[in-house]
């Protein structure tokens, strides 16, 4: 291995961090002087896996080497695991730093454009909370960077940067008071403002100082809530984490987040319809190790998946769907990862070093892939796809399996559409057609027996 440019404290063994080599610098990380955080693609960790997903790593060198190994050796880590706010590790063997460590799970990739306003406020809450505990032991974080915030089941928030952690000096704290203003307390104050919007707008690109200078007046009064003005440190931060916990969100009401029933009981206490019976059997069949349900809406599936012991990535275009699908898995304490995220247009994770991303198709890639009652929206409404788009986009989510519906204009599928809403599509709109486009991209597809109308289709690759 060759060492990288513009990075003079890695040793000479250490990667160049080119995705062709495995491995790159994530959240941000390529701004410390003394800790590193990366990503790298590996194999299943259990048998049966088909995503291999990415193992998550930080290092540190030098003094900060020699802190964080002792905070280990003393049980530091492992107590403030415990406590939830900060994500549980291992030593990582054979790494080119003199102290690493790795994340026992692989972790959701999001971007903080990807997160609701709950998002927000449970990492928030979190992190002063993380800062709190610290202070407690007169450490402190040299950065705070969202993109190493993971949400864990029932949307626990964990910090996954240990090697972060370094003893309080005065201009450390300064700073990461400062971060936490603009990088948690400015955008949840926007999401308390009904502006999430715009939010996700502004952090698109991965800048996330670019809220804080759209809205300066937010961003200072979030400075002010910062300052240090009790006698202790853990003082203002177990108060900044009770405020930030009490603000209140508001949800839009918007066309999406009524378009289904909210409260068909996920637990057999009254009978399903056929399509919610016959996905529990095809989950029970499968059982895979991990789900993610595309255009979620009110995450009912995402749900059903999580109690079978899937862990369940989730996404949907409409915050309101996401936020009430995220208190609905803190409330279940499910393992089920909720993000805004629009399937046409899915964002991508820069890499600072190399300039290549990393998609959302593999970020969230999983065992079996969801995609019910959307491919009729997709074809008989904005975009206006064909079948073979169709089938393109979703084999590029798919690692394994698919499960998709064919909505018809039989009355029996109550299709909102009816066939002159894209003149010319009755020549080919119909289940055979849907089905051949999935063969092209998939190895096996096989009709799911069940009714007249809607029709569930299973396809393998």
């Amino acid at each position: 291995m060759t060492i990288a440019s513009g990075l003079p404290f890695m040793p000479a063994e250490a990667s160049s961090c080119s995705w062709g080599s495995g491995i790159n610098f994530y959240g941000g990380s390529h701004e410390s002087f003394r800790s590193r955080v990366w990503l790298q693609r590996s194999a299943p960790r259990h048998v049966g896996d088909s995503c291999p997903g990415f193992d998550y790593f930080c290092g540190a060198q030098g003094e900060q080497a020699e802190r964080v190994s002792r905070l280990w050796r003393e049980g530091t880590l492992a107590s403030l695991s415990r406590t939830g706010l900060l994500a549980e590790c291992e030593v990582a063997e054979g790494s080119p730093y003199r102290f690493a460590l790795r994340l026992k799970v692989k972790p959701v990739l999001l971007a903080p454009a990807e997160w609701c306003g709950r998002a927000w406020q449970a990492a928030a809450v979190a992190m002063f909370g993380l800062l709190a505990e610290l202070a407690e032991r007169g450490l402190t974080l040299e950065v705070v960077r969202p993109e190493c915030v993971f949400f864990g089941r029932g949307g626990r928030a964990e910090y996954a940067w240990p090697c972060a952690i370094s003893s309080v000096q005065s201009e450390s704290s300064r700073r990461v008071r400062q971060q936490m203003a603009d990088w948690y307390l400015t955008p949840l104050y926007l999401c308390a403002l009904g502006r999430s919007r715009t939010l996700r707008d502004l952090l698109v690109r991965g800048d996330l100082g670019a809220p804080s200078r759209a809205f300066p007046e937010v961003a200072e009064a979030a400075r002010l809530e910062c300052e240090l003005e009790r006698p202790t440190a853990t003082e203002i931060y177990r108060r900044l984490a009770g405020q930030a916990a009490a603000i209140r969100l508001p949800l839009a009401d918007t066309f999406w987040s009524y378009y289904y029933r909210w409260d068909l009981p996920v637990e057999r206490t009254e009978p399903w319809p056929y399509k919610n019976h016959a996905v529990a059997q095809i989950l029970g069949s499968i059982e895979p190790r991990s789900v993610l349900d595309l255009a979620c809406n009110a995450g009912w599936y995402a749900r059903l998946a999580a109690r079978s012991g899937a862990s369940v990535v989730a996404i949907d275009c409409d915050e309101t769907c996401i936020s009430r699908l995220f208190d609905a898995a803190a409330e279940g304490d499910l393992s089920v990862t909720a993000a805004v995220c629009d399937i046409y247009s899915p964002m991508a994770l820069p890499d600072p070093v190399s300039g290549q991303r990393i998609g959302a198709e593999e970020r969230f890639a999983s065992e079996l892939t969801l995609a019910l009652a959307i491919t009729h929206h997709m074809v008989l409404s904005s975009p206006w796809l064909s079948f073979d788009d169709v089938a393109q986009i979703l084999a590029e989510y798919s690692a394994h399996y698919l499960l998709t519906e064919f909505v018809s204009f039989e009355p029996e599928s109550n299709n909102p559409y009816r066939p002159e809403d894209r003149p010319g599509c009755d020549a080919w709109y119909n289940l055979d057609g849907f089905i051949s486009a999935l063969k092209r991209k998939f190895s096996d597809v096989v009709l799911v027996p069940g009714p007249s109308g809607r029709k569930l289709l299973l396809a393998e690759k």
